[in-house]
């Protein structure tokens, strides 16, 4: 890796230069000389810019609270818990349940079954908090999200279902701490991170946030992808999107976009696969944690084959609550009917991700002695961090991530992607993913085999769904 100026660095500017950034804003919501400024990024997201480092003088604050390269999880996780990790893929855990929104309303209008938005609902109802900080997409460009906190139902909803794109939904702290009042706040595992190494050097923070809900999260994408998606709608560019919605339609939804001129389309599993695995943001292969670890309570998708049969069940979310807060909050939810809840064990929400927990956790080491060796900015997990045993298949996704990476950031590479049809493209995205997740990736081939041979022969008949778990 060269060195630089950016590498140098006491500032955010270091994380840039390394590529190391998450795009959450914490480093502009933490800075006390408004010395940092949001810019549209020329790679895979927004850039965060110090306006005059010379103006930082000895303040170093933005470094210390990124969590892009310095994420010490076992010294994070005294901090939160006192003790180390309970399951070092899961993280520290009190219960777990499978979960939804009890009202159906809430239940469709959100990602993963609305428990989300149903238990800040909740909160906001009992006066536990005084608000949520939310996102929604902006007005002007999707491209300039509307971070804001929510003190209403109504509000609420405006910031249901997910973004998987660049949010920097931590730029609303600051709003959090100039007013008073209890918050909750709700983001992925890297901004959990960064809000927990802020609150460690801000007593004001850990006074105003009381609840942090933490999104399940595999990897996100970029900007790009949203100039994918609309090229494939027909539209010059993202500018051309008023609206994306990843979980559109019953769960677990599809893609839907809408046009700033009043077009509605439907975006098939193709696109999705597409792009899901050929736009991530670099730092997103590096990052350890699938299930939220830091959070109070953590919520995501129930991936359970009992229940993806299409039958019209409640269990749509898994949910661990991690702190004492945490459960109280989601427990009395339950109780006072908001949230419908039937717990499980820590293995079934661990069979729920049991693929994307095979990329974090069995593949981190092999992706980050992969990038370093290809020049690329890795993160320091702490002196104690050695990380699940990686295979060899795990190997060769590291280096095809480190090709895929490097090719894909370029304008012509990204160019050629969106005038390919996506039938072109999406097999080559679909043996991209399973080099990286190199998820049971044998029985895969074999099951696939046996299904080809029964077309070629027309023998055999699909198995029967399994019945779904009952309430």
């Amino acid at each position: 890796m060269r060195d630089g100026p950016g590498l140098r660095s006491r500032t955010v500017e270091r994380i840039h230069a390394l590529n190391l950034c998450h795009y959450c804003g914490i480093c502009l919501a933490a800075c006390p000389k408004d010395n940092i400024r949001r810019l549209d990024g020329p790679r895979q997201g927004f850039y965060f810019h110090v306006l005059d480092e010379r103006a930082c003088g000895s303040c170093d604050l933005c470094l210390r609270i990124c969590p892009g390269e310095d994420l010490d999880l076992a010294r994070l996780n005294a901090q939160v818990f006192g003790v180390a990790p309970t399951d070092h893929r899961l993280g520290v855990y009190r219960r777990c349940y499978l979960a939804s929104a009890n009202d159906r309303d809430v239940q469709h209008g959100g990602a993963s079954g609305g428990v989300v938005t149903a238990l800040l609902t909740f909160c906001l109802a009992e006066g536990l908090i005084d608000g949520a900080l939310v996102v929604e997409d902006g007005k002007s460009s999707i491209r300039e999200p509307n971070v804001y906190v929510a003190r209403s139902a109504g509000e609420l909803f405006r910031g249901a279902s997910s973004r998987y794109y660049p949010v920097p939904i931590m730029e609303g702290l600051s709003q959090l701490v100039s007013a008073g009042g209890r918050y909750a706040v709700v983001g992925l595992p890297c901004h959990v991170h960064g809000l927990r190494k802020y609150e460690a050097l801000r007593a004001t923070l850990r006074e105003r946030v009381v609840l942090r809900v933490g999104l399940f999260c595999g990897y996100s994408t970029d900007f790009a992808s949203l100039d994918f998606l609309a090229s494939r709608a027909g539209l010059a560019s993202s500018d051309d999107v008023e609206r994306v919605n990843f979980r559109a339609g019953d769960w677990p939804g599809h893609i839907a976009l809408w046009s700033r001129d009043g077009g509605e389309f439907r975006m098939s599993r193709a696109e999705r696969d597409i792009v899901s695995m050929l736009h991530m943001p670099t730092r997103c292969a590096t990052c350890p944690d699938q299930t939220g670890e830091l959070a109070d309570v953590s919520v995501g998708d129930a991936w359970l084959p009992e229940l993806l049969t299409g039958a019209d069940h409640p269990w749509k979310s898994v949910v661990m609550v991690r702190t004492a807060r945490g459960h109280e909050i989601f427990e009395a939810a339950i109780a006072r009917g908001a949230i419908v809840a039937r717990e499980v064990s820590g293995e079934t929400v661990a069979r729920s991700q049991e693929n994307l927990l095979v990329f974090k956790k069995r593949g981190m080491r092999a992706r980050i002695g992969v990038l370093r060796l290809f020049g690329f900015g890795v993160p320091d997990f702490g002196p104690g961090w050695k990380g699940e045993r990686s295979r060899p298949m795990d190997y060769v996704g590291a280096a095809a991530f480190a090709v895929v990476n490097r090719l894909i950031v370029r304008p012509a590479v990204r160019r050629l992607l969106q005038r390919l049809p996506s039938r072109a493209v999406a097999p080559v995205a679909a043996v991209y993913r399973n080099l990286l997740q190199a998820y049971k990736l044998r029985a895969k081939l074999v099951r696939k085999a046996r299904r080809l041979g029964r077309r070629l022969t027309g023998r055999g008949t699909p198995a029967a769904p399994s019945a779904p778990l009952q309430p």
